[in-house]
């Protein structure tokens, strides 16, 4: 189920997405036919959920602070997930990545690779590796990495530059105050000169046009965090379900001692409010409790 409503929430950003974009080559009289506007819906579509095939190398390569093993990291790794993946259907030949560094963490990327942290290598005794590893495969086995990925690209739209221009600007006006005078005028020009412009120059179907692309700017950032609040929640029910998929394959204690290792680590907050608006991983406590009713150590 969880699979379905990530497509959909997938699949509704995209067709919201591609209106605005729509509506902004509009604003420059170029229009599109019902056919073309389908058939370039479907192209885009179809891009961001085969985006996987290169977005994981991408990020390895270009952001993440990851490394290939060492001969003894590669072993232990190595006989710790023989066990696990012959318990499973997976099949692809894993690729074991280290995170360089001291947090406790793992995590799954693309098709096939695992990564996890230097630091957790140090803390966690084989055992506990077992039951995260075991987590971790459960992500490549679902291919909870396709609509990940087609959600990531899908937000490149509509407005690639809109956070780096924010950002941009936040940064001006922190280290160049004597601007800000500027900048507040910037922001109104932003906004009416386009109008002035319409008034003068397009037919009024155009300006309402405007209006309408104008507002979807403006109340993007809400219409981000709307959408980014359902799928944390969709990621929340994926991470259950990956603890319950490590039990089934005989590792649920050692999942469980391996998160009752983290909650030592550092403080974790248990607000449920806070964790719906801001967290993708489901309260500690709440994953320990479950695994221990699937351990049939509480009713």
């Amino acid at each position: 189920m969880s699979k379905f409503f990530q497509t959909l929430i997938i699949l509704l950003y995209i067709y919201l997405s591609l209106n605005i974009e729509f509506g902004i080559v509009g604003l420059f009289g170029k229009s599109y036919s019902i056919q073309d506007e389908l058939f370039l819906g479907c192209v885009w579509t179809l891009f961001c959920f085969l985006s996987h095939l290169f977005i994981a190398d991408y990020n390895l390569f270009m952001h993440l602070p990851v490394r290939k093993p060492v001969l003894i990291e590669e072993k232990r790794l190595d006989s710790l997930l023989q066990s696990i993946v012959e318990k499973s259907t997976f099949r692809k030949k894993i690729r074991i990545r280290i995170t360089e560094e001291k947090n406790l963490n793992a995590f799954a990327i693309g098709r096939r690779t695992i990564s996890v942290s230097k630091g957790l290598l140090e803390a966690f005794s084989n055992q506990q590796l077992q039951g995260v590893l075991a987590h971790e495969l459960g992500h490549l086995q679902n291919r909870d990495y396709i609509r990940l990925a087609a959600y990531v690209m899908a937000r490149n739209l509509p407005f690639p530059f809109y956070f780096r221009m924010k950002s941009g600007i936040h940064w001006i006006r922190k280290n160049c105050p004597i601007l800000h005078p500027l900048f507040n005028l910037f922001g109104v020009i932003v906004y009416i000169l386009p109008a002035i412009v319409a008034v003068s120059v397009y037919k009024h179907h155009q300006l309402l046009l405007f209006t309408i692309v104008v507002l979807c700017f403006a109340f993007y950032r809400t219409m981000l965090n709307l959408f980014d609040f359902f799928w944390r929640a969709t990621v929340r029910v994926i991470e259950y379900k990956q603890d319950a998929f490590a039990h089934q394959l005989g590792f649920g204690n050692e999942l469980r001692e391996a998160l009752e290792r983290l909650i030592g680590d550092e403080a974790r907050s248990v607000n449920l409010y806070e964790n719906m608006m801001k967290f993708d991983h489901p309260v500690i406590y709440n994953r320990i409790r479950r695994l221990e009713k699937l351990g049939g150590l509480r009713q």
